[in-house]
């Protein structure tokens, strides 16, 4: 992992410029892979993505990808920029591509990074664009290209990044959705936040269960739990979870 907080799927194993086995060798405060023949080194660099941000109406534009990873989850029309190209020439091209919308750039929403891609850490540059024609039709990399309001954007959102930018329109609308969202754990980490489990260890001495849902927290045997804890075990009451959730 070269002291990289994640490891880098990219990594050589033989030098680029003369062929010879690479060695691990401190530099700049890292282990790196270098040539010991010829002394080319390589250097870990995440990737670069470009995104358009087309809100309409109060509606946000989503695409669903076609392929893994995460086939079918949603996110904006994005793509990686090329080498040599404009970030925000990208974010123009992967619109008309995926969804087949001329569109102008009109300002930058933000740049997200993210860690979730299998393929390799990245960062995000999201513009925002307004169209000039057409009709979002899905194409190329998306199954279906659909208009959201804020109530009715799905869970299941690709990507760390794609999260993160979305969660930032979500939170700054005059009407949020009501009660908590997955997006409301955007900047949690770099897995789409489907499931959150709690393991709550139990009082020596007995094996009563805590069981939480979003409505409810229920604790079967709960006289003998609190007599078992020390001191006394305090149930929150059946909104403190749901609570909990909106601070996290």
């Amino acid at each position: 992992m070269h002291d990289l907080f994640l490891p880098d799927p990219g990594q050589p194993h033989f030098c680029a410029k003369c062929a010879q086995p690479l060695e691990p060798r401190s530099d700049g405060g890292r282990d790196r892979p270098r040539c010991p023949a010829c002394g080319w080194t390589y250097y870990a660099k995440p990737a670069l993505g470009s995104a358009i941000f087309l809100e309409e109406d109060g509606r946000l534009l989503l695409v669903q990808r076609a392929h893994e990873p995460y086939k079918d989850y949603w996110m904006l029309p994005a793509g990686y920029v090329e080498y040599g190209e404009d970030a925000a020439e990208t974010a123009v091209r992967e619109a008309m591509e995926e969804t087949g919308l001329v569109v102008e750039v009109t300002g930058i929403q933000g740049l997200y990074f993210g860690a979730g891609d299998p393929r390799g850490a990245s960062h995000l540059a999201v513009y925002t664009v307004r169209r000039h024609e057409g009709t979002a039709t899905a194409a190329d990399d998306a199954a279906d290209a659909r208009w959201f309001a804020p109530s009715e954007i799905p869970d299941r959102i690709a990507f760390d990044s794609h999260r993160k930018a979305i969660g930032r329109w979500l939170k700054g609308q005059r009407k949020p959705a009501p009660g908590p969202s997955l997006l409301d754990f955007s900047g949690a980490g770099p897995a789409p936040p489907l499931l959150v489990y709690a393991v709550i260890e139990n009082p020596k001495g007995t094996t009563a269960r805590v069981v939480y849902s979003h409505s409810t927290a229920v604790c079967r045997d709960r006289e003998a739990f609190s007599q078992a804890s020390s001191p006394p075990l305090r149930m929150d009451p059946p909104d403190a979870f749901d609570r909990g959730r909106r601070r996290a």
